[in-house]
């Protein structure tokens, strides 16, 4: 699409759609409505898009659509409609010169110019911190994100890179860049997140990229950067896949070094020495001041892990990070009521009885905060199996805080509290090869031994037939 977004309330303008398979009588649909539509050849069209399809910032969808015979419906591009003056787009789509103009900043000029609605980036004696390519100081923001498209045509790929914070008080100093950077690292397989310091390398992460890099595809780096202690880092490394961008590498980490960048600053690319190597497009700014910096949840354990196949409703407790007033847990992506228990790194949530219906299935539950964009993480797997768990009680007193016991298929491990740092297996696998491992906790050293539908707790010593009298069931 070009132009691929416009601010809200904005007037209306031409949509130029790009494609193939167009014909006379093809029409650009906005949202599903058609809009009229002037065929220009097999691989465009234009679209006349009034002032009223910009009245509410979101994403808009369009698409192309033929009639019969044969035609449809094409795959969707998204167009976005921006708050005015939070954020900036530019798709580089005008006239081949020397200078990018739309604002932008080139420090050292003749590093980039436009070729072909594209940037491409000429060999330079200078490195990236001369060659950077940034918005204007009084574009600067502290949180948000800034993305840019890139197709390589040679590898290895070159280090092409996208940046957050540049802090324009240096930004114009000669070797000068303070900044958090996102780049590859001339391997098709691997990109970097560095924190820039007086144009000094701070290594913070390294990304594997899986699929590789390579001279097909298009990919973009997109890098967000939130929060002042810590300053809150998400880096991606992206594939377009025809249809949308598929995420090929990525890292989070927190920076709390005291050198960390927690003022305001602007955005942009660069690249280092090399030429001809890569170009960028579509170069997006997402300016998220003013809006939720809620951290981003992480999730340790859940408790319990497993439940019988239709078992009553109950209570799990969900442990973790970054959990705020607001946070919901999610079974299979749906809402279950939670709670946040006093102010401990743990919420509570109440799953039905008919949360499990099924055997054999795998549930998985991630935590997400209210907050716009993704906010899923740490997804973990509970798995209910029909007939394959027995519950085991420990003997009274301080024996039955220190055990765990589930009755499994043969091959399959144990799971353990924390608490538990040895496994016991008791008896030969019996009843379909249905077996007992127990894990003891220290001063608890009584076995168990599991009969086809029951456990028993043995005190004195242990026999192969479970015969002790002073064995009681329990």
């Amino acid at each position: 699409l070009s132009p691929a977004s416009a601010p809200v309330g904005g007037p209306g303008f031409t949509l130029t759609v790009n494609g193939s398979g167009f014909v006379p009588g093809s029409l650009v649909r906005w949202n599903g409505a058609d809009r009229p539509t002037t065929f220009v050849s097999a691989t465009q069209l234009t679209a006349a898009i009034p002032a009223a399809d910009l009245t509410v910032t979101g994403t808009a969808q369009v698409t192309a659509f033929t009639p019969a015979p044969g035609g449809g419906t094409s795959n969707a591009q998204p167009f976005s409609i921006l708050a005015p003056g939070s954020n900036f787009f530019d798709d580089f789509n005008r006239s081949d010169s020397a200078d990018l103009g739309n604002g932008w900043v080139e420090k050292t000029p003749g590093a980039f110019s436009l070729v072909g609605n594209r940037v491409s980036k000429a060999a330079t004696a200078t490195g990236f911190a001369d060659n950077v390519l940034y918005r204007p100081a009084g574009e600067n923001m502290l949180d948000g994100e800034a993305s840019v498209e890139v197709r390589f045509n040679s590898l290895p790929p070159g280090y092409a890179q996208v940046f957050v914070r540049g802090q324009t008080g240096t930004i114009a100093n000669a070797g000068v860049f303070d900044g958090y950077l996102l780049y590859t690292d001339n391997d098709p397989g691997r990109a970097l997140l560095d924190r820039i310091e007086n144009g000094a390398f701070m290594p913070l992460t390294q990304i594997t990229i899986a699929p590789a890099l390579n001279t097909t595809d298009t990919f973009r780096l997109r890098l967000r950067a939130t929060g002042t202690n810590p300053v809150a880092l998400a880096a991606f490394v992206e594939r377009f896949t025809g249809t949308g961008w598929a995420v090929i590498g990525q890292a989070t980490i927190n920076d709390t070094a005291p050198t960390r960048l927690a003022t305001a600053g602007t955005v942009g690319f660069t690249g280092y020495l090399e030429g001809s190597i890569y170009t960028y497009d579509n170069f997006t700014r997402t300016n998220l001041d003013g809006t939720s910096t809620n951290p981003l949840p992480t999730t340790t354990g859940l408790s319990p892990a497993s439940a019988p196949v239709g078992g009553p409703g109950f209570t799990l407790t969900v442990n973790g990070s970054g959990f705020v007033p607001g946070s919901l847990v999610r079974w299979n992506g749906a809402d279950r009521p939670t709670t946040e228990p006093r102010a401990s790194p743990r919420l509570g949530r109440r799953a039905g009885a008919t949360d499990g219906p099924l055997a054999s299935l795998h549930h998985r539950r991630a935590v997400s905060r209210q907050a716009t964009g993704p906010a899923l993480s740490g997804l973990r797997a509970k798995r209910i199996r029909q007939d394959h768990r027995r519950p085991v009680f420990a003997p009274r007193g301080r024996r039955r805080a220190g055990l765990h016991a589930t009755a499994l298929e043969r091959g399959d491990e144990a799971p353990r509290s924390q608490a538990l740092q040895s496994p016991y297996r008791t008896g030969a696998p019996r009843q379909g090869g249905r077996s007992l491992r127990a894990g003891a906790a220290r001063g608890s050293a009584a076995p168990l031994r599991s009969g086809p539908l029951r456990a028993r707790a043995v005190t004195g010593n242990f026999s192969p037939d479970g015969a002790s009298p002073e064995s009681r069931p329990r």
